[in-house]
């Protein structure tokens, strides 16, 4: 099974790596959202991943969102599920279940009709 590979965190290496664009939207700030592009969106080239920030009225809040939730997607990406080492259980988990299944056995046989003893 082949390693993935790990992609950098760091936001300066992160911008480096995107291609930014910046672009008007709608919602709040009046004129202002209107005249300036002020949403951002991160493109990361190796990966695909795609960050949008549009939320505040500044390009450099909407820039620092967008690249928060890009570091937050890389970081899943780079998470590798840690190997499971299977064990055996011990000889008193052994012990303990055949001592377990002996009871439940007991408890089922009791359960039985009992045989008349009136032809004897």
């Amino acid at each position: 099974m082949a390693q993935k590979t790990k992609y950098s965190t760091d936001p300066d290496t992160l911008l480096a790596e995107c291609e930014v664009d910046y672009y008007s939207g709608t919602g709040k700030g009046g004129q202002n959202r209107n005249r300036h592009y002020n949403c951002v969106r991160l493109r990361h080239r190796p990966t695909g991943i795609i960050a949008v920030g549009t939320e505040e009225r500044s390009q450099r809040k909407n820039r620092e969102l967008a690249i928060r939730r890009l570091v937050e997607r890389i970081e899943a990406l780079n998470y590798v599920k840690p190997k499971r080492v299977p064990t055996k259980p011990s000889a008193g988990a052994k012990k303990a279940r055949i001592e377990s299944k002996t009871r439940v056995a007991v408890k089922k046989s009791a359960r039985k009709k009992v045989a008349n003893d009136d032809d004897a």
